[in-house]
């Protein structure tokens, strides 16, 4: 059982209806937003661990919301989905900030590696601000 609680920012309904009950079937605490200001208004109330964020979405693009994310909350990891993947978009979202960058359709096997990655992560980064032993 996993105790990580994700948001999920995705316009396209397919998509959103997809990952979430695969999510929420492997154990996961699973939020949704379809676009960047409902995004933005769950993080300002919500602790999140990850967040999946479209690259595109009317109004905010993904990297609009990232950076709004990022003044919320800089320690939050970011996962940039895009149907639009290229080098350059994925080069641009990892230097604004996000931990990675997936193409759709998303590969769930390689989805749950990345959120196993990001777990493991938050408890290195949680462990090296506990106070140490004598």
């Amino acid at each position: 059982m996993h105790s990580q609680h994700i948001l999920i920012v995705e316009d396209w309904e397919s998509q959103l209806f997809l990952l979430k009950g695969f999510l929420i079937r492997e154990g996961f605490l699973v939020g949704e937003a379809e676009n960047g200001l409902q995004a933005i208004q769950c993080v300002s109330k919500t602790h999140f661990d990850t967040i999946l964020l479209d690259y595109k979405m009317p109004g905010m693009d993904g990297l609009a919301v990232l950076r709004a994310i990022r003044k919320i909350d800089p320690a939050l990891d970011v996962v940039i989905i895009s149907a639009y993947g290229t080098i350059e978009r994925a080069v641009e979202a990892m230097e604004r900030g996000a931990y990675s960058y997936m193409t759709k359709p998303v590969d769930l096997d390689t989805l749950l590696t990345l959120l196993d990655q990001l777990s493991k992560r938050r408890v290195r980064r949680t462990q090296g601000r506990s106070p140490k032993a004598p």
